[in-house]
């Protein structure tokens, strides 16, 4: 079981990001800083260092943070995770809140609708009720609600041999339970989870600027450089001494289509992990998502496609040659017209429709009975003259 990213084993893409993120630094201060005139170099380059330095950090918090179920390092340490803590102050804090907002609200329910004025006699306490009136949370009972249902929900890791929450998943390279999974980041050989997912999202941020304005420093390089810019040519000229400014114009282009290739990539990154936060889910149930939509559409190309056969069988048979080589031609060349396949969604749909009404009922029925149940459970039952009343069942 690994601990966080800098245990062994190692791999690829974690040794080329330590090998890659140097060489940038390298690049960027020894062929843009030195060659640039005075007012774009020393901003530009702290701007540069400064990303590159919040990059290095919160990749290197994201790496070395472990991300383990708390109920799993319980059973393996025989100690509550030092991040429980941390868990109950904010469910203290929002307890808190949730106090608060009922004491201010009884106290409007006494006073009517007026509202209470604060004044020079107003206690610390009134006008703390007042000020979080004021700013109010609508969604704090939900927020409590949720969090607890989700540490009330559990499973069995077959694996660790142990309960862990619900949203934990197992990792194969961590050998171990992560809380609420994201995914495993080969890049920092970390799992990302619950514990370092922010760092994480962080790490991307940074990333992407750093990479930004290395791309854009050079962009600007270049055009000074060919643009005859006397200043850049002559800096480039006299670089090291050498007399040969081709090997910084040709450096810049190289580390240009590079850099150029790595902010494409870590904006698509970042693009999608800011889709996943609007959405509130993680990796892993974006690719469970995909998955169930694709074995969906698969099933619903299957049904479609045996249902055209019987269609173009009918029309044959019925002499309708046209209609035959219409449904034949939809499947090809018009599928927003496509009969077969808008009759065959709609029969899913309708299908869908059914299976939800029927879940509806089996969960009404459930309920009814256990009502029932509890009622009969409740009744007094009586035996000869003495009568006696049972505990109730839930």
């Amino acid at each position: 079981m690994r601990t966080n990213g800098l245990e062994a084993p190692r791999n690829g893409m974690q040794i080329t990001t330590w090998i890659l993120l140097p060489l940038l630094i390298l690049q960027y201060c020894f062929f843009l800083t030195p060659t640039l005139p005075v007012p774009i170099s020393i901003p530009a380059t702290i701007l540069f260092l400064i990303f590159g330095f919040c990059s290095s950090y919160y990749g290197y918090v994201t790496t070395k943070t472990d991300s383990i179920d708390v109920m799993l390092y319980q059973h393996l340490n025989n100690r509550p995770h030092p991040r429980v803590e941390q868990i109950k102050k904010r469910k203290k804090k929002l307890m808190k809140k949730k106090k608060r907002k009922k004491k201010s609200s009884n106290q409007d329910t006494t006073a009517g609708n007026s509202s209470p004025v604060i004044n020079a006699n107003s206690s610390q306490d009134e006008v703390e009720v007042q000020n979080f009136q004021e700013q109010a949370n609508p969604q704090l009972d939900e927020e409590i609600d949720e969090e607890e249902e989700e540490d009330a929900k559990t499973k069995y890791c077959w694996v660790c041999q142990t309960t862990v929450h619900e949203s934990s998943m197992h990792c194969k390279y961590c050998d171990k339970c992560v809380s609420t999974f994201d995914h495993h980041c080969m890049w920092l050989n970390n799992c990302v989870g619950d514990a370092n997912y922010e760092y994480f999202y962080k790490t991307v941020w940074f990333t992407f600027l750093f990479i930004t304005a290395h791309v854009i420093t050079i962009v600007i390089y270049l055009s000074l450089y060919f643009s005859g810019n006397a200043e850049t040519k002559a800096k480039s000229t006299g670089w090291m001494g050498a007399g040969a400014p081709e090997v910084v114009v040709g450096f810049n282009i190289g580390f240009l289509v590079l850099t150029s290739s790595a902010a494409f990539l870590v904006l698509q990154l970042l693009t999608f992990h800011l889709g996943l936060r609007r959405e509130k889910i993680t990796t892993y149930m974006f690719i469970i998502r995909d998955g169930q939509k694709k074995r969906e559409q698969w099933q619903l190309r299957q049904r479609v496609r045996s249902r055209r056969l019987v269609e173009v069988k009918r029309a044959h048979e019925e002499g309708k040659c046209m209609e035959a080589c219409w449904l034949r031609m939809g499947a090809k060349w018009c599928k927003c017209c496509d009969p077969v396949h808008a009759q065959v969604s709609l029969e899913i749909e309708a299908e869908g429709e059914n299976e939800n009404a029927g879940v509806e009922g089996n969960d009404s029925n459930s309920s009814f009975g256990d009502e029932v149940k509890v009622e009969d459970s409740q009744r007094p039952t009586s035996t000869g003259n003495n009568t006696t009343k049972t505990e109730t069942t839930s």
